[in-house]
């Protein structure tokens, strides 16, 4: 936690007042610069988002990507917290840290790219981001609910076809519609989807619309209060 140094002093010989307690307040409101510490469930795998799954194996190996090395992370600074995935724009935030939980194991988790749930179920594992937030307008709206569902930005060095195995770049397959065993056009066949690589997250962002149902804000605290400054 950031330490909050006073250069000045000041000593009350009277008994304090209602007056000064009143001044103590609108000091100590006016030099404090809040922020709210928050926890996101930012993304899943094993579950098909947007017509693609995010294997179990990859996001467990990728999610430290979110915040930084010397915080224990693998990126070299933590990621920004946005709106509407807006790189243009300050960011209203930083990611923390971040954990993955596993929710399936052995081959169920291995192979969970094979028989991806469907959207909004908990899949085989989630990445729980924490982050602080410092941008007073973002606070509002994070406190009222305005500010609730999210999404993550993410790259990945490759997307394989569900269908038939190869880049879904240059395979003939179009993800949402479905396919025999064969690989033909059939309305009762499964459904096609891409399968990411290993991914690296870039930022997460408060979003109207998301892609996943289950990426929202999950609790909020304040970062800093009087009884622990320093």
């Amino acid at each position: 936690m950031k330490n909050f140094n006073f250069q000045d002093s000041i000593v009350i010989e009277q008994p304090t007042c209602e007056s000064l307690k009143a001044d103590a307040a609108t000091i100590l409101n006016r030099d404090k610069k809040t922020r709210l510490k928050v926890e996101i469930d930012a993304t899943h795998s094993g579950v098909i988002i947007n017509n693609r799954v995010y294997p179990g194996m990859h996001v467990k190996n990728s999610y430290q990507t979110f915040f930084s090395k010397d915080k224990g992370g693998l990126s070299d600074y933590d990621k920004p917290i946005l709106r509407h995935h807006d790189m243009d724009k300050d960011p209203i935030g930083r990611v923390i840290n971040a954990k993955y939980t596993q929710l399936k194991f052995g081959g169920d988790f291995d192979h969970d790219f094979l028989a991806p749930a469907e959207n909004g179920k908990p899949g085989s594992g989630v990445v729980t981001i924490t982050g602080i937030i410092s941008d007073p307008d973002a606070i509002a709206k994070i406190i009222d609910s305005r500010y609730l569902s999210v999404s993550a930005g993410h790259s990945s060095r490759y997307l394989l076809c569900s269908t038939c195995g190869e880049s879904i770049i240059d395979c003939e397959h179009y993800p949402g519609k479905t396919y025999s065993k064969d690989g033909e056009d059939d309305n009762d066949g499964k459904m096609c989807f891409a399968i990411t690589g290993p991914l690296r997250y870039h930022e997460v962002s408060f979003v109207n619309l998301p892609a996943s149902p289950s990426a929202k804000l999950t609790n909020f605290e304040w970062q800093d209060s009087k009884d622990n400054w320093n």
